[in-house]
Formats: C-alpha cells, sequence, structure tokens
C-alpha cells in the first residue's frame, strides 16, 4: 500500500534566525538508497523559510532519508518516518565558511568583555603571523582594525574564538579562567596562537589532568614544532577539554631561551573541528578536510553559548 507525506523543513542559522539564501536543492531517498523522485530545486525566502514538500508513492513501513543542499550553508541529511499527515523538521546549519566574511567590531567598540585581550596585546609589539612568518606588529587600535589580508583576518577570527572560549572556562579549584595566565602573544594563526604565559599554568594544567574529568591528557609531541624556535624546550604537557566543551587543547611547554631565561609558552587551540561539528550539529552530512577553520568554530561557539560576544560577526559578502 502506498503511503502519502507532506513533509515541512524549517532551516535556522546559530541564532535561531531564518537562514541567509536564496534556494535549496532537496533530495528523498529511501534508505536502500534508492531515489525518490527527481531533486527538489527551491527558492528560499526569510519570509517564508518553511519549505514543503508532497511525496507519494512511496511503500508503508518505510523509512525515509532526505539531503538538503543550502547555497551558503553546510549540507545536511536525515530521516523521516513514512508516516501518513504532516511531519516537519527543524534544522540548525552551520556556515559553509567559504561563502561568508568576517565583520570585526573597531578595537575603540570592543565591550568591556574583551579588557583582558585588550591588556595583553598592548603588552605584545611584535606578534607574527603563523601561516607566513609575517610580522604584523602591534594589534591595538589602528593596527587591529587594519588587518585585511586574508590569512590575518582568519588568524584575527581565530584568536577571539580561543579568547572567548579560554575566558568561558574556569581553570579547576581556582577562581580565574584560563586566558588570565596569558601575559604576551607572540604568534597567531588560522587554528592556533602561541604566547609566553605565568609559570603557574604549567601547574593548573597538571593538576586539571589529575584532578578533573573534563580535561584529558593529549599528545603534546606533535605541537613541539609550533613553538618558536627561540625557545628550547625543557618539559612539555598538553591537556584537552571534553567534546562538550569544544575540545580546546592546551600545550605548556617549560622553555629556555638563548640568554637562559626560563620561559613558559602556551599553544592554544581548538582541536578537531570536523568531529566538533559533527557533535553538535548532528544532521551535517559529512566530516571535512583542510584543518579547522576559524568560521565552523564561530558557529560552534554561538550554538554552544547563546548571545555570546565574539568581537565578530559572520556576514555575506555583498
Amino acid at each position: 500500500m502506498a503511503n502519502n507525506l507532506t513533509f515541512q523543513l524549517e532551516l535556522v542559522d546559530v541564532k535561531g534566525q531564518p537562514i541567509e539564501d536564496k534556494a535549496v536543492q532537496v533530495r528523498f531517498f529511501k534508505i536502500s538508497g534508492q531515489q525518490i523522485g527527481a531533486d527538489h530545486f527551491v527558492q528560499y525566502s526569510k519570509k517564508s523559510p518553511k519549505l514543503s514538500f508532497s511525496l507519494t508513492g512511496f511503500p508503508e513501513n518505510f523509512a525515509i532519508k532526505y539531503e538538503a543542499f543550502p547555497s551558503n550553508y553546510r549540507q545536511i541529511e536525515g530521516i523521516i518516518p513514512t508516516m501518513q499527515g504532516d511531519i516537519s523538521r527543524k534544522v540548525v546549519l552551520a556556515v559553509k565558511p567559504d561563502k561568508w566574511s568576517a565583520e570585526f567590531m573597531k578595537w575603540n567598540d570592543l565591550s568591556e568583555n574583551f579588557f583582558s585581550l585588550k591588556s595583553v596585546l598592548d603588552k605584545s609589539d611584535n606578534i607574527f603571523l603563523i601561516e607566513t612568518k609575517q610580522n604584523l606588529g602591534k594589534l591595538i587600535d589602528d593596527g587591529y582594525n587594519s588587518l585585511a589580508e586574508a590569512e590575518a583576518v582568519l588568524a584575527k577570527a581565530s584568536l577571539l574564538n580561543l579568547y572567548a572560549k579560554m575566558m568561558l572556562l574556569q581553570v579547576p579549584d581556582q577562581e580565574v579562567n584560563w586566558f588570565s595566565f596569558v601575559e604576551e602573544i607572540l604568534q597567531i594563526g588560522r587554528e592556533r596562537f602561541i604566547a609566553i604565559v605565568k609559570p603557574t599554568m604549567w601547574q593548573a594544567i597538571d593538576k586539571a589532568i589529575r584532578n578533573s574529568e573534563f580535561y584529558e591528557k593529549a599528545n603534546a609531541s606533535n605541537h613541539k614544532g609550533n613553538i618558536p624556535s627561540g625557545y628550547k624546550i625543557d618539559e612539555i604537557v598538553s591537556t584537552k577539554t571534553d567534546e562538550e566543551n569544544g575540545n580546546l587543547q592546551m600545550t605548556v611547554a617549560k622553555t629556555t631561551t638563548k640568554s637562559n631565561q626560563n620561559v613558559t609558552i602556551l599553544d592554544a587551540d581548538i582541536d578537531e573541528n570536523a568531529r566538533l561539528l559533527l557533535h553538535f550539529f548532528d544532521l551535517i552530512k559529512h566530516a571535512f578536510n583542510g584543518g579547522t577553520h576559524p568560521y565552523d568554530i564561530h558557529e560552534y561557539m554561538l550554538l554552544k553559548h547563546q548571545g555570546l560576544d565574539l568581537g565578530y560577526k559572520l556576514v555575506m559578502p555583498l
């Protein structure tokens, strides 16, 4: 016996608002993999954000898989039962990073939430871009506002993501957050920042690994290459948070400089963005290639922490 089904699909962004898109391609399949009918190419409007489909003629008691391909957001898939009547799904979408641009708040417009970051940047005279080794100088005032090259823009977004995450997470058994250990930023990149930190951060990480269920010991050896060449590594330790806390990874090295000074260096990154997004956006169709993209982390952060001020937003280029 054939079944008839009306399926309604509502697509929203990480803030719960209708997506910014013009067209969505949707396909329907039997679980066996056989496609049901032709592809549906649907014009999309924020004024009418719910997409409706009438499906007819599929066997009773079969589940159906759907795949949706928005123009500006990540591809998704899901399962619907073959029940007669109307079925609705509301799905949160993450952006396709290559379709969006970052729009940063100006230095003087950053809220008081960024006091700690601004204080550290004011003490950081020469910040290098990891990907190109370019000296970006001091990233305050016009130096902060004027970053425009593609790699520098991604690094700036990554720094703001990591700052927000480290400010949100409290050090176990201490009334401080992880960013409170940062004294001077040395390098920034699209996946991480490198900084000089207070020596006490080593003890805090060691204690977190031993005593907190949210922090596990991580492989530090593959982070040795991220420590700047002027610092000889004496000891190194690494921890990452559990997935619910976004896989923040902090690798801390006790180092010695050529002038025989002892300096503690931090390599901070949000790890494994593919697993992270698949965990929080459970309908995303597949994993990703090319390493961590800061716009993916932006999406995770706003979904996990509604209303969070990251110091920038993602916009569609004109």
